[in-house]
């Protein structure tokens, strides 16, 4: 063990300040004038050496110490054992405070002194010491020959006290001073060293102290061998303050003690050693606290008992995960040491949550189990019924073995659970190797949290997985090994939670649909109400779903994994909506809100048409189409109209406006524009854009399709490349470019280069105008009656959820209703029982024509004699009949040719014409072929028979040479129309006929004999 030695030697000793033996007795710092003799006077024992010892001078305005005076000889006995010694000092500082410090051989303050005031050394041997300031001092004004001493009757410096300045006394005893310790009766004078104060040794809880003192007797000298210390110097010292006291005895038994103190310091740190833990927050407040003592793995220190603590004790939610924190460890004499360790602190405790409308029990719940069966086991499996729509790919079904309550398999699920009634339905999950009980277990999890532990042929205890912990709840039927195949184990009764059903010895199996005997119910506790808006959908908060939600920390509410709760027209009344809360830590629990569904907007329909208007042009001309225009950008070369022939790729079919780019030459710049007329499409709606397209390019040409918006042109096609298939028909929708100065332009640009060409045909542009009010037209069918369609008297429905009755107050209207406007209501309900009406003017029309009916087609022989056929009135003969559906009869008829007209032979077509009182007007056709039957007769006439001459100018003769009487001669003009009629009964040989009155042209001259006739042809000049 390190031991501390102080050594007190007689002539070199330290002691208490309170108790000093060698002290400072005299002292001169100033005086009138010059300073002289300035020094100070050493005390004490005769035969003290003063070798090894110093003065150090300090001044008071810094506390540095700015000279050192070594001491030397011996005191000698100038009384009572008693003497001084004095040293010169030059140049010692005057005060306001200045000050001295005596030290030992051993570099040990002995005393601290100072003068005008105290102050604190920052430098000598004196460092961090504060002077002891002496209460008497020395004015500028002092004679020379003067100072400051002790004065009084004692041996030690405590005895004595200041004064002065008085006539200086340097190197004797002072006047006033009187040392006392002469004579055999007087006890010894011992004196202790200083207090004092040593660091313990490292690795022990103390230190081994020696030390001397120094004991004189007036009579026997120095005794200080004869000092007894109790404890001993040399002993071990323990930490903290140590009293011990030195005795001595002189050879006349005279006694004398003193005490001092050592004290030794705890200076080595304690042992600090951590560990890291992992902590779980209070799932109510969401805080926890670390104790140091959970963090300390062990700090120690050699003196006993230490105190710990945490630089974070507490920690919330917002510290999940790893937390560095600092363990400060600290002994007693207030020596620490610190480590660090990491606190994780955990959250698994999943929300408590309850929604609105939400009964008790679960919402998804295992509604079929099969397992054992006679002979080796088929369809095993598992059934998950619940509300319609539950998405399951976060649910699993986890089986445990009910020997050793182990999980033996895990089985992740996935789909939709469909409707299958009441927004309810089942899915089932085929699960080979189920064991077969006595007992085992399944646990139905969703989002890691058990929602249900059912076991069958008794109950188990999950010793690990998921379900850890947990004991099962017997169902309380099973399927022994004689069960049916087949059969299960199925869940009956009526309700929507798990507990509201009752579990069946083994039936008829039901997998992936609603169980026979199974009724599912919508909950009739409260609903919260969402209300579509007009475009028939509707967002809320998840949280509005929520009743209470117990989790300290922070959660996220989702549905369907989103954070709004989104419901449109298809969810329209009471349906359960799966709800999942997710704290920060991924915990999860879900529940089944009911939400009330309502569309409250009724729907809005306005009575009227709106027309549609089509504007067209084929390109079927040979020039540019009236109202269009071309223009030539660059080149020279314009577009072409009169064929749909293009220079490479497919043809139109029929004539096209094309611009050749091959025709115009290689070399050549060219640039063409082809633009519509300009067309007024004020407050137009639905205009479409359409027209037929070809595109050859060889190179960078461009074919870009512009409308003028009103203020500028907007590209709404672009070619540039190829077209496959090569002709292409295009429909643009253009309703956001509408406006009165509405136009179309093609542009084609070979910017440079030489191409092949570009096309457009059957351009098509449509529009609806808006409506002209509430007036709608109907028009009758073949019946005379029409049933009024209640969508045709409306323009316009705004209904997001859909129409679901439509009706009219006026059914069905007739001819009778033609001509005065009738006022027909329109009603219409939406799902949801929203009603809206509006009323239409209608007008009725008859715009379909009569019904014609023309006689087949036939042949006639115009009969004996006769030249031509007289056409007859099919209408009043009842061949051909004409009916209409208001209009009867039908009294307007006419034909073509006219009733009466002679048709000779050959081939006529007879167009037949009805039109009914309102202006309908129909036809028919039917071919009349009229074909004269010729005898001999007829074949002697005709050859009998000449007129000459022919061609005649004014007259012409008939010539007979036959022996048949002839009645008469009729002529017929080109058109079949009867001219002239010549009477021919008085006739002899010859017969002179007056034609100077017809026309020059060909005529059909009929000659009628007895029982014959002929007919020839006649030119009149």
């Amino acid at each position: 063990m390190k031991k501390i030695t102080l050594t007190i030697l007689l002539i070199a000793t330290t002691m208490l300040l309170q108790a000093q033996a060698i002290f400072i007795n005299e002292l001169h710092y100033d005086n009138a004038g010059s300073d002289v003799a300035e020094g100070f006077e050493i005390a004490g024992p005769a035969g003290t050496d003063l070798s090894g010892w110093k003065v150090e001078l300090y001044n008071g305005s810094n506390g540095t110490d700015y000279g050192t005076i070594n001491l030397s000889g011996t005191i000698p006995d100038e009384g009572a054992g008693f003497g001084t010694v004095w040293f010169l000092s030059s140049g010692m500082q005057n005060g306001a405070p200045d000050g001295l410090a005596l030290i030992d051989a051993g570099n040990t303050v002995i005393q601290f002194l100072s003068y005008e005031g105290s102050f604190a050394a920052t430098s000598g041997a004196a460092n961090g010491m504060t002077s002891t300031d002496i209460g008497v001092s020395e004015p500028s004004s002092t004679p020379v020959g003067e100072s400051l001493q002790l004065m009084g009757t004692g041996s030690l410096y405590t005895d004595f006290t200041w004064s002065g300045p008085v006539v200086g006394s340097s190197g004797l005893i002072n006047a006033g001073q009187t040392f006392a310790g002469s004579g055999s009766g007087s006890s010894p004078m011992i004196s202790c060293p200083a207090d004092i104060t040593v660091n313990n040794v490292t690795g022990t809880c103390g230190a081994a102290v020696s030390f001397v003192g120094l004991a004189m007797d007036a009579e026997d000298g120095d005794i200080s061998s004869l000092i007894v210390a109790t404890p001993a110097s040399g002993s071990t010292f323990p930490v903290g303050v140590n009293t011990v006291t030195l005795s001595v005895t002189d050879s006349d038994n005279n006694n004398s003690t003193c005490q001092f103190l050592i004290t030794v310091i705890d200076n080595e740190a304690p042992v600090a050693i951590c560990q890291n833990i992992t902590v779980e927050l209070d799932p109510i407040t969401g805080m926890v606290t670390v104790a140091p003592s959970e963090v300390d793995n062990g700090s120690s220190d050699l003196c006993g008992a230490v105190s710990l603590s945490l630089d974070v004790s507490t920690f919330d939610c917002s510290m999940v995960g790893a937390n560095s924190v600092t363990l400060t460890v600290t002994d007693a004499a207030g020596n620490s040491s610190n480590c660090s360790a990491t606190v994780t602190v955990q959250d698994t405790t999943a929300p408590i949550i309850t929604c609105l409308g939400e009964a008790s029990g679960a919402s998804v719940f295992i509604n079929e189990i099969h397992y054992d069966n006679a002979g080796t086991d088929e369809d095993e499996g598992v059934e998950v019924a619940g509300p319609s729509g539950t998405v399951l790919s976060t649910y699993s079904l986890v089986f445990y073995n009910g020997s050793g309550g182990t999980e033996y398999n895990t089985v992740n699920l996935s789909g939709t659970i469909d409707d299958e009634g009441n927004g309810f339905g089942a899915v089932n999950f085929e699960i080979a190797g189920i064991q077969n009980g006595s007992p085992d277990a399944i646990a139905l999890v969703n989002n890691g949290n058990v929602i249900q532990f059912l076991s069958y042929e008794g109950s188990l205890t999950a010793v690990d997985g998921v379900a850890a912990g947990l004991t099962s709840t017997d169902i309380g039927v099973s399927e022994p090994n004689s069960t049916p195949i087949g059969e299960s184990l199925q869940l009956s009764g009526t309700g929507t939670f798990y507990p509201d059903f009752t579990w069946n010895s083994p039936t008829a199996a039901t997998p992936g649909t609603l169980n026979v005997g199974q009724t599912y119910v919508v909950p009739t506790s409260s609903s919260v109400d969402v209300f579509l808006d007009a475009n028939g959908m509707a967002s809320i908060d998840p949280n509005t779903l929520l009743q209470s939600v117990e989790e300290a920390c922070n959660y996220t509410t989702t549905v369907n994994g989103n954070t709004t709760a989104d419901f449109t027209c298809s969810d329209l009344g009471e349906k359960l909506v799966e709800v999942t809360v997710t704290d920060d830590s991924g915990n999860a629990a879900t529940c089944f809100a009911t939400v009330n569904v309502i569309d409250n907007i009724a729907p809005v329909i306005t009575c009227g048409t709106n027309p549609t208007v089509s504007e067209t042009e084929d390109f079927e001309g040979t020039t540019v189409p009236a109202g269009w225009s071309t223009e030539i950008l660059a080149g020279v070369a314009d577009w072409t109209f009169g064929s749909g022939a293009m220079p490479t790729g497919d043809d139109f079919t029929s004539n096209a406006a094309i611009f050749n780019d091959d025709a115009a030459g290689s070399g050549q710049t060219n640039k063409v524009s082809l633009s519509s007329p300009v067309y007024g499409l004020t407050d137009a709606t639905n205009v479409l854009v359409g027209y037929d397209v070809a595109f050859q390019e060889s190179g960078d040409q461009t074919f870009t399709v512009e409308v003028y918006d009103g203020t500028a042109w907007q590209q709404i096609a672009l070619y540039d490349a190829d077209l496959v298939p090569n002709i292409q028909t295009e429909s643009i929708d253009a309703s956001a470019f509408a406006n009165a100065a509405f136009q179309v332009r093609w542009t084609f640009d070979d910017l440079g280069g030489w191409g092949w060409a570009a096309g457009v045909d059957n351009f098509d542009l449509s529009y609806e105008l808006a409506g002209t009010g509430n007036v709608v037209e109907v028009e009758l069918g073949p019946d005379g009656t029409t049933t009024i369609d209640p969508y045709s008297l409306l323009s316009d429905i705004v209904e997001a959820c859909g129409i679901s009755t439509i009706a009219v107050d006026v059914t069905t209207v007739s001819c009778a209703d033609i001509g005065t406007p009738i006022m027909i209501t329109v009603f219409v309900s939406d799902a949801s029982g929203n009603i809206a009406s509006c009323t239409a003017e209608v007008n009725v029309v008859d715009k379909l024509a009569p019904v014609i009916t023309c006689p087949a087609d036939q042949t006639v022989d115009p009969g004996a004699g006769g030249l031509f056929y007289i056409l007859p009135d099919y209408f009043a003969t009842g061949e051909a009949t004409a009916v209409d559906n208001c209009t009867d009869p039908v009294t307007i008829t006419s034909q073509s040719p006219a009733v009466g007209t002679p048709l000779p032979d050959g081939t006529h077509t007879i167009t037949l014409t009805a039109e009914d009182e309102y202006g309908n007007v129909s036809t028919c056709s039917f071919v009349l072929t009229v074909e004269t039957t010729i005898g001999v007769g007829k074949n002697s006439l005709d050859k009998g028979l000449a007129l000459y001459p022919n061609p005649a100018s004014n007259v012409v003769n008939l010539v007979n040479k036959t022996n048949i009487s002839l009645e008469k001669m009729m002529i017929y003009d080109i058109n079949g129309k009867l001219v002239n009629t010549t009477d021919l009964r008085t006739m002899q040989g010859e017969k002179a006929v007056d034609v100077s009155s017809l026309a020059s042209g060909v005529y059909v001259v009929q000659i009628i004999g007895n029982n014959a006739s002929t007919v020839k042809r006649l030119i009149k000049e």
